[in-house]
């Protein structure tokens, strides 16, 4: 199984649409055509996985990927689901799984919310992300946070209508963003709470600019994250303002380096290497998961946790109450439950 999955050669895709500008390259890194059976351990349910009966996301997809269902656990506590191959005696293990009693006052959530096309210097195109995130990466939230200033207002309304249209109440919950790229005052990702909002684009290197930013922030309800704070080439000047009403969130690591340490205590962000991983501050309180991977939970906006995919680790950051709470917002005119966190997934 290590060997069909890692070593044989795989299917590769290599339309100037799985290359981005920055040489990122889509990995398909399932197997094809495997037919093997898993043993299952830990909850109650199937005792074995049959992958054969796995047939992919799309029409003529035979990766084995997709989703599986059936299981439980007869008390409350914290589990993690083992699938083992019996040939290879190769084990994976899930994240770790909580179970209560009783519902739980707030759930947990998985998103993904900077993530970019081939529109801008990521791969792929907007609907096959939102595919990828959903079937794939089996997320809950997610985001597209494309460069604005490679957009074109045409292609910002249709990326407006692809996140709209991606969008499902109550399973999938998507927010309609972009990345302001400023590398003075420093870099931020803007995501509407409703069914979208102007694009704005850099301007100068002012503080007059970062004031727009915000203006439109104030005038939408809008979140923004900044990000690689403490990069040394284009890392957040925090002198040049902060809106702790908009700003409630930090991105604190991701491919461009760790920015929990400024750049005068010795951080310099790599801007070719760095690992695939991000990680989130929030305004108030504490949460931490596994081996120390922390973060502060915001008043308005219920998450309590992060979690490594393919591409990223990102905190989860639904339509919460931060949504619920704005006349615009897309949760307050849906079935999304606001309140206790993003759209309940079944």
């Amino acid at each position: 199984m290590a060997a069909r999955c890692f070593g044989d050669p795989l299917p590769a895709l290599h339309s100037r649409y799985n290359h981005s500008p920055r040489g990122i390259h889509y990995m398909d890194n399932a197997a094809p055509r495997w037919e093997g059976v898993l043993e299952v351990e830990g909850p109650d349910g199937p005792a074995t996985i049959h992958v054969a009966q796995l047939r992919g996301t799309f029409d003529g997809d035979e990766r084995a990927i997709g989703a599986v269902g059936g299981f439980s656990f007869p008390e409350a506590g914290v589990f993690t689901v083992r699938v083992r191959d019996p040939h290879t005696g190769m084990v994976g293990e899930s994240n770790p799984v909580s179970v209560s009693a009783e519902p739980p006052a707030e759930r947990l959530y998985w998103g993904d919310l900077h993530s970019q096309t081939y529109f801008s210097d990521g791969l792929r195109c907007p609907e096959e992300l939102y595919h990828f995130a959903r079937h794939e990466g089996f997320l809950d939230i997610f985001a597209l946070a494309d460069h604005s200033e490679s957009l074109t207002d045409r292609q910002w309304e249709y990326f407006v209508a692809v996140t709209n249209d991606a969008d499902d109440p109550g399973r999938f919950a998507t927010l309609v963003g972009f990345e302001w790229t400023n590398h003075w005052p420093g870099h931020r990702n803007l995501y509407y709470p409703g069914d979208g909002g102007p694009i704005l684009r850099r301007g100068e290197r002012t503080v007059e600019d970062l004031q727009r930013l915000y203006d439109v922030a104030g005038e939408h309800g809008a979140l923004l994250i900044p990000h690689h704070t403490a990069n040394v080439v284009m890392g957040v000047e925090w002198e040049a303002g902060h809106a702790p009403e908009h700003e409630r969130l930090v991105e604190i690591h991701s491919v461009w380096g760790n920015s929990e340490r400024p750049a005068s205590a010795g951080k310099v962000a790599s801007r070719t290497g760095g690992t695939s991983s991000t990680r989130w501050t929030w305004a108030t309180g504490s949460a931490s998961w596994a081996a120390a991977t922390s973060m502060t939970a915001g008043p308005a906006m219920n998450c309590t946790t992060c979690r490594p995919s393919p591409t990223s680790t990102t905190c989860c950051a639904a339509r919460a109450s931060w949504a619920c709470g704005h006349p615009n917002s897309r949760a307050r005119r849906s079935s999304t439950r606001c309140g206790t966190g993003a759209a309940s997934p079944p």
